[in-house]
């Protein structure tokens, strides 16, 4: 592998300057392109909350070096053989990556990305190519063909197609000198910067970090107390925001989850607390029976309004909107009691009448005017034309009563509310 470190920045700054500035050109015009790829003077921060100093394609580049030739840990190994194989397929054109002999050396580092992989992680008898194996070795790939046919501990079994198992091939590169073990770093537990703001935020976070980190949601359901596994796996699963369980979070069960996410514990401990307790009371907030208070009805002997009385109307049950008006009307309301009579407000002035029909009974010393029937009265009835859209009304006799205060309003609606059918 003839690849270095400097030839792979040169292949990200050239990608950087070419194909990403070109991008953001268009996109967002030249000025903010400039800001966008000025990482010294504008300070951003990547996905884990740290200022950053490079940009992505920099740090993935440094990453598959230091896992696939140097065999150091980086923590993201599968997430960057993705991203690896997308900037690959994303450069089809050779915008970056210009010369073919350089374009082949990198898609060999990809190809021993993949055999590391495999070697360090992958399951039991999973198979390596022997082009992976060769890579591995730094061999020709003639040599790992031949040593299918050598005896003893040069001996390398092959499968059909020239496959060789990880177990096997590990066996046999220790045994030419040529295996590079992996050397494993400590977690370095971080302190994210962003703060979540429900249980289901932090429960999707922990579920990303941990496939970031080469893993899956089974890590984190084995690492929490037996008895409360089930509890964490269901709240993992969970759709719901509000049916997620909290009863996993314990400051043990924090230590034990934040060495697999490498994260601070104090931090995952502080948030998945804060945020355990905010779901409990919203659950018991909601199972409380909700006190819902009568409208506070007005003194008796304050004064009528056209809108007080309309409160007062719309606050009683036993009254509802006369179907016969079907929007508001800047003279007159009809309404009815339910299963009763119909009567209406008239409110086209300062003082408040309500037209009754005759039979309902009325303190006789409210101010008041009979009005017969049209038939009975002649042409000239000097009834309100509101009447006419309301059948029960328009023919009928009526009395029209000046309502002054909410008292003589209590009056006339007990009388409304025994008053017959006719």
């Amino acid at each position: 592998m003839d690849i270095t470190q400097e030839d792979l920045r040169r292949i990200a700054d050239d990608f950087i300057g070419s194909e990403v500035s070109g991008l953001l050109n268009l996109a967002l015009g030249d000025d903010r392109k400039e800001v966008a790829l000025d990482l010294d003077g504008y300070r951003t921060r990547g996905p884990d909350g740290e200022v950053r100093t490079k940009f992505a394609i920099q740090e993935l580049l440094e990453r598959v070096f230091a896992f696939a030739v140097m065999a150091e840990e980086v923590g993201r190994e599968r997430e960057d053989e993705e991203a690896l194989d997308a900037f690959l397929d994303f450069d089809a054109g050779r915008v970056a990556i210009s010369s073919r002999s350089e374009r082949l050396e990198l898609l060999e580092l990809a190809e021993l990305h993949r055999a590391r992989l495999t070697l360090e992680f992958g399951y039991e008898g999973e198979a390596l190519t022997r082009t992976q194996v060769a890579l591995l070795g730094d061999f020709a790939e003639e040599t790992v063909r031949a040593a299918g046919f050598a005896e003893g501990d040069a001996h390398l079994p092959q499968m059909q197609g020239g496959h060789v198992t990880r177990e096997d091939a590990r066996r046999w590169l220790n045994h030419k000198g040529r295996y590079k073990p992996l050397k494993r770093f400590p977690p370095s537990p971080f302190e994210p910067t962003w703060e979540p703001h429900t249980i289901d935020a932090l429960m999707g976070w922990m579920s990303g970090q941990i496939v970031k980190l080469g893993g899956d949601n089974r890590i984190l359901v084995n690492a929490v107390s037996p008895e409360l596994r089930q509890d964490f796996e269901r709240a993992l699963d969970c759709g719901s925001i509000e049916e997620r369980r909290t009863e996993w979070v314990t400051p043990s069960n924090a230590q034990a989850l934040a060495r697999h996410l490498k994260v601070s514990a104090k931090w995952l401990y502080e948030h998945a607390d804060r945020l355990a307790c905010d779901s409990s009371r919203r659950k018991v907030l909601r199972s409380m029976e909700e006190i819902v208070l009568p409208p506070e009805k007005p003194s008796l002997e304050l004064s009528v309004t056209a809108e007080g009385m309309r409160k007062f109307f719309d606050g009683e049950p036993d009254i509802e909107r006369h179907p016969a008006q079907t929007k508001p009307n800047k003279k007159m309301d009809g309404y009815r009691i339910k299963g009763g009579v119909t009567f209406t407000h008239q409110h086209d002035g300062q003082t408040q009448f309500l037209w009754l029909p005759a039979q309902v009974a009325f303190d006789r010393r409210l101010q008041a005017r009979f009005y017969p029937s049209p038939e009975a009265q002649g042409r000239n009835t000097g009834r309100h034309s509101g009447l006419g859209k309301y059948r029960e009304l328009a023919r009928a006799p009526l009395n029209k009563v000046t309502v002054k205060t909410y008292e003589d309003l209590e009056h006339i609606f007990s009388g409304l509310k025994i008053s017959p059918l006719t």
